[in-house]
């Protein structure tokens, strides 16, 4: 539950696992941090982190995406129930001294 919630709290983790459905960016990461206007720096943590979310894997062709892992019914259903609780978090009250 943690990684996936790590997964959502930086956007670049998700465009970068997408962008690596691409076969010129799952072979070439340097053009993807072209592309993305990232260093290559920026781009290998990011590919760091899916790693180690276990949503991608490196293979000898570049990158490959592993979607069983985050696209099972019981992964969707995790993240249902984490997006439905933290909507039902309120806004602090503020003291009454500003209200």
């Amino acid at each position: 539950m943690e990684s996936l919630v790590e997964y959502y709290l930086d956007p670049m983790n998700q465009i970068v696992h997408i962008s690596l459905s691409i076969d010129r960016y799952a072979k070439n990461t340097a053009l993807l941090a072209r592309d993305l206007g990232i260093s290559r720096s920026r781009l290998a943590s990011v590919l760091a982190n899916l790693e180690n979310m276990q949503v991608i894997v490196p293979s000898k062709n570049g990158y490959k995406n592993t979607y069983s892992k985050h696209s099972s019914p019981e992964r969707i259903q995790s993240l249902s129930r984490m997006v439905h609780s933290a909507s039902d978090l309120s806004a602090p009250t503020p003291p009454e001294s500003l209200q």
